[in-house]
């Protein structure tokens, strides 16, 4: 089973997020693409609107990648393309 809920955010949008806040991090995945899962005590919205102003913001749970401008090229689907299958669950991209 695959368990995702996370904001990904593009290159340009990331440049207003700080690398961890409120117990998550932005972790890198494919395609100029930023994952911060989501954690109990949720996110700033009103940081991830400053955000959306520089650049694509997206809640997922589990796909929507292809508004985000994600190729599926020689991959599986657009969620292999940038990495999500590396990780199973929120707990593990906390720590990756």
């Amino acid at each position: 089973m695959y368990c995702l809920q996370a904001v990904i955010v593009t290159e340009s949008a990331r440049s207003r997020l700080p690398d961890s806040a409120g117990g998550t991090r932005l972790v890198p995945l494919g395609q100029n693409l930023w994952l911060m899962p989501v954690t109990e005590a949720g996110f700033d919205n009103g940081l991830l609107a400053e955000s959306s102003e520089q650049g694509a913001v997206a809640y997922v749970e589990a796909e929507a990648l292809r508004r985000l401008g994600v190729l599926k090229g020689d991959h599986f689907d657009e969620f292999d393309a940038v990495g999500l299958g590396r990780h199973r669950n929120n707990d593990d991209w906390l720590s990756a």
